[in-house]
């Protein structure tokens, strides 16, 4: 009798296994049911209302920027390659974020997620952060650009041509995508539909890399913002100081 007992105690009952496993099933169930009902909820509806007419009016308005600029009279300027170069990759950004990563992709269920799914995870952030860093650099060329005119205007004539301005442009998007190139490799959507990092020491690194990268803009364009300011203020000086001795 005793032996039954243990027995009975030690090794769970055939249905008691069922009622277990079936109670996970229904957990996991109930689990993709409410990340499927958040993806087509009224919040999730609202916010790809709200992305695609964000990137409407932005890329409407950027269109708008490149139609003004492609005009003879400004088309001569460097400054307007930059300000080109950012309106295009403007509208990229807006493309591939507001429109197919925050639209697009978060439509889809977390149930068997079409084959183009992976391709749009692994792609798309792939032109979203050359597209992000492409328009850093752009401001941080067009800063010191703007710059070197202003404080050293002989060296401006040398430098800030259209032509050097064009070379730069390509030279910054050439080497955002390039840098952008490890969402290829390191980027797969998993069970769940979402678009991740294989593991989190890579989203660590890639982390930390993006980081140096914003700190390296923001102070370059800071630096040589804080020097123009400095510029224009002794040219200010020596300009009154001439009015005065002129006038004397």
């Amino acid at each position: 009798m005793e032996s039954t007992l243990d027995s009975s105690f030690d090794t769970p009952t055939p249905s008691a296994t069922e009622a277990s496993l079936n109670a996970v099933s229904v957990s996991v169930s109930l689990f993709h049911d409410l990340a499927s009902e958040r993806r087509s909820g009224p919040i999730q509806t609202f916010s790809q209302v709200y992305y695609v007419c964000l990137a409407t009016i932005g890329i409407s308005g950027n269109i708008l920027n490149l139609a003004v600029m492609s005009k003879s009279s400004m088309s001569a300027l460097s400054s307007t390659v930059y300000l080109k170069g950012l309106a295009v990759a403007d509208i990229l950004a807006l493309i591939f974020q507001s429109i197919l990563k925050y639209t697009v992709f978060k439509a889809y269920s977390v149930h068997n997620p079409p084959a183009f799914h992976v391709y749009l995870c692994v792609y798309n952030n792939w032109v979203l952060v050359g597209a992000v860093r492409t328009t850093f650099w752009i401001t941080v060329g067009f800063t010191i650009e703007r710059y070197v005119a202003i404080a050293h205007p002989l060296w401006g004539k040398t430098w800030c041509t259209v032509s050097r301005a064009k070379k730069s442009l390509v030279t910054i998007f050439v080497c955002a995508f390039t840098y952008s190139i490890y969402n290829l490799i390191v980027r797969y959507v998993d069970e769940n539909g979402e678009c991740v990092f294989r593991t989190g020491s890579l989203q660590a690194a890639m982390g930390k890399m993006n980081a140096v990268c914003y700190i390296v803009t923001y102070l370059l364009v800071a630096l040589f913002n804080g020097r123009l300011s400095g510029s224009t203020g002794c040219l200010e000086g020596k300009d009154q100081n001439a009015s005065v001795v002129a006038g004397t």
